[in-house]
């Protein structure tokens, strides 16, 4: 009966073999642009595909494909400074925004952070006296 069993699973396994073939990333078809995405056949609501020339995964939504994933960095501009008490990260989060965040130096787990627009605060003057919740 083992025997049996045994064989039975070796043989299914052999029908069981996932396709991957040298135009997809791991399963995901890879189009050179966005004008190949659209020849892709037998597209369900929620299929992947990659674009490579902008880097980016796409959604077919049933009616379109939208981006969503891409390379662009979504922190930029990181600066680390300190102070007797705190260290502050700040970051830029996007052209118009920036995030700074304030860690206790006696306790790395306390942490307040205050966001803005505009110009990125660069400096220890500046940051430490920001606003933090």
């Amino acid at each position: 009966m083992k025997k049996t069993f045994f064989i039975a699973i070796i043989i299914y396994s052999l029908n069981t073999i996932a396709q991957v073939d040298s135009s997809s990333l791991l399963g995901i078809p890879v189009v050179t642009n966005l004008t190949e995405i659209t020849v892709l056949t037998g597209v369900n609501t929620g299929a992947i595909a990659y674009v490579d020339n902008e880097k980016s995964l796409y959604i077919y939504n049933g009616t379109n494909w939208v981006k969503i994933l891409d390379n662009s960095p979504v922190i930029t501009n990181e600066i680390l400074v300190e102070d007797t008490n705190f260290i502050y990260i700040s970051v830029r989060i996007n052209t118009n925004n920036w995030m700074v965040t304030r860690f206790h130096k006696n306790d790395i787990n306390t942490e307040t952070s205050a966001m803005g627009t505009g110009t990125q605060p660069t400096i220890l003057s500046a940051i430490s006296a920001l606003t933090y919740n």
